[in-house]
């Protein structure tokens, strides 16, 4: 062979192994031809867990008492634990920060979004049946220390992966599927949302912008408020009067309603008993035209924390003391100027 022919094979063979070596990477974000590890149609999703190490997230899909639909309920075990938003009580002993911690609370869109994506999981490499390779290699020991397990309603079997090392970059993860007993290649990306699970918490009271009611029946004590969304521009700072048939709005009552819109939950309390109703401070109804109605009731605080249960958080919940005492007072100040 002549010199230009021994080039052009060197090219060709540097041209394969470059081919080699990249199929065996991950493929970018943006690029398709995904394989499915499985597919399941999201509302047969009954329940997910997630396990690593000594970290455990499960996430619920339950029916709501208010109405049709469901709503997810997340629990975590062995998380980092957080500093508390509230100032010690006296005599109570701090909180470790080294020390684990347990969680449950409501799931919000990016809960929702995560389980329908592990409903349709998908693979960047499908590597084969196991069978045929050397499970060690790929961290899949068979100790049950990382998995994936997705079970399905109407009885039908659940679906298991057990995850295993991470690939070099930190980019994927190797899994073996009970489904097909197959090692597939898994965006870490698709698991790393569930090492920070507060991401998922549903902060809202309301089930619905508080913008978008028509209409807000506020109680405090004896004093009750009508407020009523006005047809004006989008631009009024004041949206809101005792009657639709205000021209104007009430700059008291629109109080009200931005008061309404601060407020998120901060955390849930799964374990506390469901107060008395007839000792809520306040209580809120919103109404929005094709949609249930949304109640909102706050009660006395405990341990620096207002205490509040939702239609839409059906658990009751802890709120910012500061924003709910505020909104007590813009009630109070809209009531005396009637």
């Amino acid at each position: 062979m002549n010199r230009s022919t021994w080039m052009l094979l060197a090219l060709l063979l540097a041209s394969l192994a470059w081919a080699y070596g990249a199929s065996q990477l991950p493929r970018s974000a943006g690029e398709e031809r995904l394989e499915p590890v499985w597919q399941v149609p999201a509302d047969q999703v009954q329940r997910l867990e997630y396990r690593s190490g000594e970290s455990r997230i499960a996430i619920t899909v339950e029916p709501r008492k208010d109405g049709p639909g469901t709503y997810l309920w997340v629990q975590g075990e062995g998380l980092p634990a957080t500093p508390s938003r509230r100032p010690r009580g006296r005599g109570e002993p701090p909180q470790k920060p080294d020390e684990p911690s347990k969680e449950a609370f409501q799931g919000g869109a990016q809960a929702q979004r995560f389980v329908e994506d592990m409903a349709n999981l998908q693979a960047v490499r499908n590597l084969g049946p196991a069978k045929d390779l050397n499970l060690q290699e790929f961290g899949l020991t068979g100790e049950g220390t990382a998995y994936l397990a997705l079970e399905r309603r109407a009885g039908k079997s659940p679906l298991r992966l057990d995850l295993g090392a991470v690939s070099a970059g930190n980019l994927a993860r190797y899994g073996l599927s009970s489904q097909d007993n197959r090692v597939y290649l898994i965006r870490n990306a698709a698991l790393r949302t569930l090492s920070n699970p507060r991401r998922l918490m549903d902060r809202e009271l309301f089930p619905f912008p508080v913008p978008e009611a028509q209409r807000i029946e506020v109680q405090r004590g004896n004093a009750h408020l009508s407020l009523h969304r006005l047809k004006v521009p989008p631009t009024d700072p004041n949206a809101w009067g005792s009657s639709a048939q205000d021209e104007e709005g009430n700059p008291a009552l629109q109080e009200i309603v931005n008061g309404l819109m601060r407020i998120k939950a901060i955390r849930y309390l799964p374990d506390a008993a469901e107060p008395d109703k007839a000792t809520a401070t306040l209580s809120a109804t919103l109404f929005k035209s094709g949609e249930r109605p949304a109640v909102l009731a706050i009660y006395p605080a405990r341990n620096d924390e207002a205490l509040a249960v939702s239609s839409h958080t059906e658990r009751p919940v802890a709120l910012n003391l500061g924003l709910v005492n505020s909104l007590l007072q813009q009630a109070r100040t809209a009531a005396a100027k009637r």
